[in-house]
Order: structure tokens, then sequence, then C-alpha cells
């Protein structure tokens, strides 16, 4: 598994590094990881999903759950493509189930910040 994860890595050393220098430059120059946030000044149906995650990390459940309860969605589908990629195949179903369900909750919350 270590080794399927490393070479990973290695295939997708460009994709990491565009990924890294992305996140310093819009930070660096739009002080604004979101590009919707620092270009239109509006939110972005993902917008609180970092939060929510360094909530769930400390434990504070609540706070996560106001930031972007979807996270616990986005959570479960990062589980459900490790499991599937690392460990064991899964029902060839399952995930893109569990996608357009992600995706459903994500954007219905960002309906409802609206109304």
């Amino acid at each position: 598994m270590l080794k399927k994860i490393k070479e990973d890595l290695y295939n997708n050393r460009y994709v990491v590094i565009g990924l890294i220098a992305y996140l310093l430059f819009m930070e660096l120059v739009f002080h604004e990881l979101c590009p919707v946030k620092a270009l239109f000044h509006k939110s972005c149906p993902g917008c609180g999903l970092t939060h929510a995650l360094i909530y769930l990390i400390t434990g504070r459940f609540q706070d996560a759950i106001n930031a972007n309860y979807s996270i616990f969605f986005w959570i479960i589908l990062v589980i459900l493509f490790f499991i599937d990629r690392y460990v064991k195949k899964l029902n060839k179903y399952i995930i893109p189930v569990f996608i357009a369900i992600t995706f459903i909750v994500t954007f219905v919350r960002y309906i409802l910040l609206f109304i």
C-alpha cells in the first residue's frame, strides 16, 4: 500500500507542486484561497470546508457543522476513494453514487444559504 501511495505521489508530482504553488500565490496575492471569493467576493459551494475540517480535527463538531456540514460527506468520499485505490476495490457503483450524493448535499447547502 505505501509503495502504491509513493508511486502515485511521484507520478503526480507536477500536480502536487502546481497545487502548492497555486495555494501560495492565492494566499500571498489575494489573501484568499478560494478563487471565486477572491475574484467575485462571493462564497462558493465549498467555502467553509477547510475550516470545517480543522474544527473536526480539533474536536469542535458543532463548529464544523456550522462552517460547512457537507464536510462529513467529503470525508466519507475521500475514505471511499482511498479504500478503493489502496485497500480493496469496491463495487463500481458505490463511488459514483456517493459522488452524486456529496455534490447534491453541497449544492443544496449552498442554495439554502441564500434563502
